[in-house]
């Protein structure tokens, strides 16, 4: 992976206004009470607002539109620092990660960073993180299987190195 500069990440979906949920009958289907339910909404819903606080940061950084930034979507934000980076810039962000995944490079400093490579890592690590934080709140094992449950989540893929 790391020769092609392939990097693949899942994490909670970013194409609503609203944080993701844990349905009464996803929570069923993977064994979770009430409480646990209740646990995992809480931990959505708070890691939902870090993330469209990082966004909005970022966003602010590659466009300098703070109203912008104040008004839209996510979503609308994530397209945005996207369609405003360089093809070169993504195409090293992802062979940084995949040095980086492979063990042969170390992270540089995140906030030194253009835009777009914040925003790939951002979105490249926040599955794990909102995995982590339902790990501590409702347990290693259900954590992950609601993660490998795909429920709510976003998948990417992506690969091509810089010439």
């Amino acid at each position: 992976m790391a020769e092609r500069c392939e990097i693949a990440f899942d994490h909670p979906s970013t194409r609503s206004d609203q944080p993701v949920s844990v349905s009464e009958s996803e929570a069923e289907e993977l064994a979770i009470d009430a409480t646990g339910r209740q646990a995992m909404n809480d931990v959505l819903r708070e890691n939902d607002r870090w993330f469209r606080d990082e966004v909005r940061r970022i966003y602010v950084m590659a466009s300098g539109d703070q109203d912008g930034a104040a008004m839209l979507a996510t979503s609308s934000m994530i397209e945005e620092v996207q369609n405003k980076s360089l093809a070169d810039d993504d195409g090293s962000a992802r062979r940084r990660l995949a040095l980086e995944r492979a063990g042969l490079e170390k992270p540089p400093s995140a906030r030194t960073l253009p835009p777009a490579e914040q925003l790939l890592r951002l979105l490249e690590s926040y599955g794990d993180r909102v995995e982590r934080a339902m790990a501590e709140r409702i347990g290693a094992e259900h954590a992950r299987r609601y993660r490998d449950s795909r429920h709510n989540q976003s998948q990417s893929r992506s690969s091509g190195c810089p010439e």
